[in-house]
Order: structure tokens, then sequence, then C-alpha cells
């Protein structure tokens, strides 16, 4: 396996703890992809949510952030 796609919101968290735990010692050979809430996806909730799963995924980096989808309201 060399990608692996998680988010803040499975398991409330607990998700991202056991990616951390399976990955522990071979960071580098894995894609690593967390998402953010829509809710928590302004400027400072972003950086607080990607803090939050660096920790729970106990690493200092993700290969790719994404929103985990869009919020209902239209943009413009």
């Amino acid at each position: 396996m060399t990608l692996i796609d998680t988010a803040e919101m499975y398991g409330d968290g607990r998700a991202e703890e056991l990616v951390g735990e399976a990955i522990a010692g071979n960071r580098d050979e894995v894609f690593l992809v967390s998402k953010v809430l829509p809710q928590h996806a302004t400027f400072s909730g972003t950086i607080a949510a990607c803090e939050g799963s660096l920790r729970r995924l106990g690493t200092d980096r993700l290969d790719l952030y994404l929103l985990h989808w869009r919020a209902p309201r239209r943009w413009r």
C-alpha cells in the first residue's frame, strides 16, 4: 500500500490515530492524505484541524490536505 486516505471525521479522529500507529517508522513509504471538515474550513480552523490531524497521525507532514466536501452554500 502506498497511499493512505483518512480524515479528521473518521471515527472522531480515531482512524487517524490507527493510521499513525500503522505507519510508525515507515512514514516515507506512504503518500498520506487527510481532509478538513467544511465547518472547520476557515483560515484558523483549517490550521487547527491540520495540526490535530498531524498530532493524531504522529507525523510532521501530510502529502495532500483536502477539503472533505464543499460547504452547502453557493460559491460566487
